[in-house]
């Protein structure tokens, strides 16, 4: 049996670098989170069926080899598959020309770190230290997006310190909010604090125990509609909460950017994305955050709150958009083209 650690930043990195470095037929043995980011242990046989040793050396796959002009076809044929808008399309591709690399997915990444900003509040809370100011952090997004679960999941994220957090919810209406979150702060050991108002928030905040990070879910907020939005203006300027949007993947691309812009206006700076379990198009999601202006933050690829959410870069962004590049020497850009053209077929 051949064994390998492997560390990367994240998780969904550390898995990339184990399939490409082993191959498909390694097995996962352990893995964990550190302060550095994710480690994960990986074997596989180093003996033949007939049971004579194999060569202790992995032999990696061969990496595809692309020209300038395959690059950008590639990138803009995943962009269309996703759903971009023409111009952002043409944004990503036109920065992708001048960058020289490995592979369409990193030429991708490189053309997204200069299009997105990047600021995973996720890392922020697992590291955290009462050495730094503690976060105050106020959730806000459309119905349905997945703001509750959100919450419980940065809550988990600071409790697996030391401290715990202080947890408000302002989503006192919806039934079944408050005992949705009710249940998860009560895993973690927090009583969970209810508001309706502006007022009742700013009483909350002026609570002796402001020392440690606290999260606020406040309700769904329908962001074409001015007395919603203007109820949730007034919840968030109550202190310096760092705002931000939840948005779930898979809607309409010009929908969602008007859904970002919305929450933007009223101070959102970053953004959560939701539902990437359910989605295979994520056009919307680069919409949004490009017109909107909204830091890419984390991701959740599941409604599981132990599963927790990921911290997104530009490298693990791009191989949500394109992941095949990097490895497929069998005609990737043949089969893009393929998928795309089968899908509008349908339609």
């Amino acid at each position: 049996m051949h064994m390998k650690s492997f560390s990367a930043p994240t998780m969904t990195e550390a898995m990339e670098i184990v399939r490409f470095e082993m191959g498909a037929k390694s097995i996962i043995i352990a893995s964990r989170n550190e302060k550095e980011g994710a480690v994960i242990t990986a074997a596989m046989e180093d003996t033949a069926p007939n049971g004579l040793k194999t060569l202790e050396n992995v032999i990696q796959e061969e990496s595809p080899v692309f020209d300038q002009h395959e690059t950008v076809e590639a990138i803009r044929q995943s962009l269309l598959f996703h759903g971009v808008p023409r111009s952002l399309s043409n944004r990503l591709t036109d920065l992708a020309v001048g960058i020289s690399e490995d592979s369409p997915t990193l030429a991708l990444a490189a053309a997204m770190e200069k299009t997105f900003s990047f600021d995973p509040i996720s890392t922020f809370l697992s590291q955290y230290n009462k050495n730094t100011t503690p976060p105050r952090i106020l959730l806000m997004g459309a119905p349905g997006v997945g703001k509750t679960v959100t919450t419980a999941k940065l809550a988990a994220l600071v409790a697996m310190g030391k401290d715990r957090p202080r947890v408000i919810t302002t989503d006192t209406q919806k039934a079944g909010g408050i005992e949705q979150l009710a249940a998860f702060t009560r895993i973690l050991g927090i009583e969970l604090e209810t508001t309706n108002d502006a007022k009742g928030l700013i009483k909350l905040m002026q609570d002796s125990h402001t020392d440690v990070p606290i999260v606020v879910d406040t309700s769904s907020t329908n962001p074409f509609d001015a007395s919603e939005m203007d109820h949730l203006e007034a919840l968030a300027s109550t202190a310096q909460f760092e705002k931000i949007v939840v948005i779930a993947a898979g809607g309409d691309a010009m929908e969602t950017a008007d859904i970002a812009v919305g929450f933007s206006s009223i101070g959102a700076k970053k953004m959560v994305i939701t539902r990437l379990d359910m989605t295979r198009r994520l056009g919307s999601i680069l919409t949004a955050a490009y017109a909107g202006r909204l830091s890419l933050s984390d991701i959740s690829i599941t409604p599981s709150v132990a599963a927790g959410i990921n911290p997104i870069n530009p490298i693990s962004l791009a191989r949500l958009i394109m992941p095949y590049t990097d490895t497929d020497t069998n005609g990737s850009i043949n089969s893009i083209t393929q998928n795309t053209n089968t899908t509008e077929a349908i339609i």
